[in-house]
């Protein structure tokens, strides 16, 4: 989750491909509950920018 893919995606357009990398990269961790929390904050951050970025598609991210 703190891999600049979500960011590379985004800035091509697909920020709703980059959402539902995000959450299975998230399921992914829960084999390790310990990591999972960890990362929940950039998980956090980030779902809520490609949120914004798939309603606001006009918008360029760079």
């Amino acid at each position: 989750m703190i891999d600049i893919v979500y960011a590379d995606k985004a800035s091509e357009g697909r920020a709703g491909e980059a959402l539902g990398k995000l959450e299975r990269d998230l399921r992914d961790t829960g084999i390790f509950p310990e990591i999972q929390e960890e990362v929940k904050p950039y998980y956090l951050a980030w779902k809520n920018l490609l949120e914004f970025l798939s309603r606001n598609s006009s918008n360029n991210f760079v």
